[in-house]
């Protein structure tokens, strides 16, 4: 007797919902993964604070006030993809392709925290408070 179902490794939905979830919410987050990495260097950079740099007072502002809360709600975002992740590994698998952008998101999250940490470590050992950076308010 010959059986009429696909074959679960031929079939594309065999995958679940739970790849896709994971693909779907990944780029997001790697889109906000690089522009709190590049807000996360211009935080640090003397230049970025004074008028002289050419920043406009706008995205100065936006970067002083918005950085921390995005970050947090960054790193619960990608705890939460994290999850799908884990759901879909427990549905049959995960892509390979999956698995890299995930740990490639916790690399850049870590590249955000050790950009930050760098400066906060510096200012400390040189006797400024943690969250101080050159030339801001001196405008």
């Amino acid at each position: 007797m010959r059986d009429n179902r696909p074959d679960r490794a031929s079939d594309p939905a065999a995958e679940g919902p739970a790849n896709g979830a994971v693909f779907v919410a990944g780029t997001p987050a790697l889109v906000l993964g690089v522009g709190l990495l590049m807000m996360a260097i211009e935080r640090e950079t003397p230049l970025f604070w004074r008028n002289s740099g050419g920043y406009p007072v706008w995205l100065r502002m936006f970067v002083l006030y918005a950085f921390y809360p995005a970050l947090l709600g960054y790193t619960g975002y990608l705890t939460w993809v994290a999850l799908l992740a884990v759901k879909a590994v427990r549905r049959g698998g995960l892509s390979t392709g999956l698995m890299v952008l995930l740990i490639g998101l916790w690399f850049l999250h870590t590249a955000i925290m050790l950009v930050v940490l760098a400066n906060n470590l510096v200012n400390l050992m040189d006797g400024r408070p943690v969250h101080w950076h050159s030339e801001m308010g001196d405008q």
